[in-house]
């Protein structure tokens, strides 16, 4: 360990740039060892001034440091963006460097030669391992950096090995992101960070937010996590919009954005959006957008997601009910209300243990749910033979409903939002409403009790993750490659359905996916 004395101390700075899972380091001439941008902060200078000025007079590239952090401007106050961590350098016996050690990614520049180096290069971690004339200090922080790197995007393989080979520039557009705030989404915006959008926003939905995650990703990415209210009423999107300049992209995994964006047509619009859910079909097909919007809910890659989360619900609605309730639901009387894709693969998981009944207001659907041997109801009849109910129609049937529903009933969201069943349209009958852990029991006048779980909200991000990592990769890799299509112009101002748009697609992402996952 240095023991450090009473010698001169100098402060210095220094930045590890992370590209696609690799590190800059230049060959210095008089030292003759790899190392990564830096040198001494100037007079009248910050420190994190000074590692984006060096890191440009070294290498050509502009920079952002992670793990930034700023105060509104109303506040009076700077906040100079920290540093991974500070170390001290005995240097030459005569004096001693404090030094800064920043992790940074590109936003712009080009890399170029300069007078102190030999040569300026990407490394892979076993290429560092490699090189005998890199400082042990050095080699150590490289292998902890693309380590805990690689543990990140080694998760979402496909769409590394896209961003990777990317030809497009997004360094001019920024991503306005809507999604759940999980340990995957961090992973995914890692990710798109190496796509080098000029900013990426994201809004979190207020019901799944995971609070590592949350810290970890507001390292990433500008983060707003909203009251429910303000999600619903969109005055979210006004916040998030206003930290955007110039073009941006839109992220849509709710169906917010583009009811948003059609009916505020006065304020600056999107050059494109993709909607991965059905909650943002809201539209007439003939309406008309100022910009591309490609939805893939219906997409056979989407198709994958729905079994899993399908999965989650039934998982996690069994543990609330055994832990709070002790019951179990094999024997259940169960109403399933909608059969789309998430309802159809609700039911096919929990007919063998339950009694099992469906509903949906399309008779398509309802005709596919009795050709599949389901038993089924037209109307909304005898609602209180039921034991446990499982809402997945996207709206909001159960208003009044709610008195005519059997005592003890428990009642399931499996949709995307707070939906499926309104308490406000009954709250002149509430006797007592009662919280536990993942429970909220309703106590009517007549002492008749409902039970809600996950306090209404979808109950498979109760407490856990709803889809694996390797399937998210699937559709994440969709996404991206929508995303090129749409900066590189290739797609008209217009309403896309997935299927419409381009099936060659999805095969190349498929193949992609089992090249990486099926070995």
């Amino acid at each position: 360990m240095l023991n450090v004395g009473d010698k001169e101390k100098q402060f210095v700075v220094e930045g590890y740039i992370i590209n696609n899972g690799k590190l800059l380091l230049m060959n210095h001439k008089k030292l003759s060892m790899w190392l990564p941008p830096g040198g001494h902060i100037e007079k009248n200078e910050l420190p994190d001034e000074a590692i984006k000025r060096e890191v440009k007079e070294e290498t050509g590239y502009d920079i952002e440091i992670e793990q930034a952090v700023s105060y509104p401007e109303e506040y009076n106050v700077a906040f100079i963006q920290n540093p991974n961590h500070i170390q001290v350098e005995d240097i030459k016996g005569d004096h001693y460097h404090i030094d800064l050690v920043y992790l940074c990614r590109i936003v712009g520049g080009k890399l170029n030669g300069n007078l102190e180096s030999k040569e300026v290069r990407f490394f892979s971690l076993d290429e560092i391992n490699a090189l005998e004339n890199v400082p042990g200090e050095v080699k150590y922080f490289c292998n902890r950096i693309l380590t805990k790197e690689t543990e990140l995007t080694d998760k979402l393989m496909v769409l590394q090995s896209i961003i990777n080979t990317n030809d497009v520039d997004f360094s001019d557009t920024s991503l306005l992101v809507v999604q759940h705030i999980k340990k995957n989404t961090v992973a995914f915006i890692k990710s798109l960070k190496n796509a080098r959008f000029k900013e990426i926003v994201v809004i979190g939905k207020p019901y799944s937010v995971e609070k590592t995650a949350a810290r970890e990703l507001s390292t990433l990415c500008k983060l707003i996590i909203p009251s429910y209210e303000e999600m619903e009423s969109l005055e979210v999107v006004n916040k998030a919009t206003a930290q955007i300049n110039g073009k941006f992209i839109c992220l849509d995994l709710g169906g917010y954005l583009s009811r948003y964006f059609y009916k505020n047509r006065s304020e600056s619009q999107p050059i494109g959006l993709i909607e991965d859910t059905k909650n943002g079909l809201w539209f007439d097909k003939t309406a008309k957008f100022s910009f591309p919007l490609v939805s893939i809910a219906s997409s056979e890659l989407k198709e994958l997601e729905s079994t899993f989360v399908a999965r989650s619900i039934i998982r996690n609605t069994e543990n609330i009910i055994i832990n709070e309730l002790q019951r179990t639901i094999s024997g259940f009387n169960v109403l399933i209300m909608g059969y789309g894709t998430i309802g159809e693969s609700i039911s096919r998981d929990m007919k063998m243990n339950c009694n099992l009944c469906v509903y949906d207001i399309a008779k398509l659907r309802l005709a596919r749910a009795k050709a599949e041997g389901l038993r089924i109801i037209q109307k909304l009849d005898n609602l209180n033979e039921y034991d446990l109910i499982i809402g997945a129609t996207g709206e909001t049937p159960f208003k009044n409903e709610l008195l005519r529903l059997k005592n003890n009933v428990i009642l399931v969201n499996g949709s995307t939002r707070k939906k499926e069943f309104f308490f406000e349209s009954i709250k002149h009958r509430i006797k007592t409403q009662v919280s536990g852990n993942g429970i909220t029991t309703y106590t009517l006048d007549n002492n008749k009790k409902l039970h809600l779980l996950n306090y209404g909200y979808p109950v498979n991000f109760f407490n856990t993750e709803s889809i694996p990592e390797p399937v998210l990769d699937l559709l994440f890799s969709e996404m991206f490659v929508i995303m090129q299509k749409i900066k590189k112009g290739l797609l008209k101002n217009k309403f896309y359905q997935i299927e419409n748009l381009d099936l060659t697609t999805e095969e190349r992402i498929a193949g992609l996916w089992l090249d990486k996952y099926a070995q």
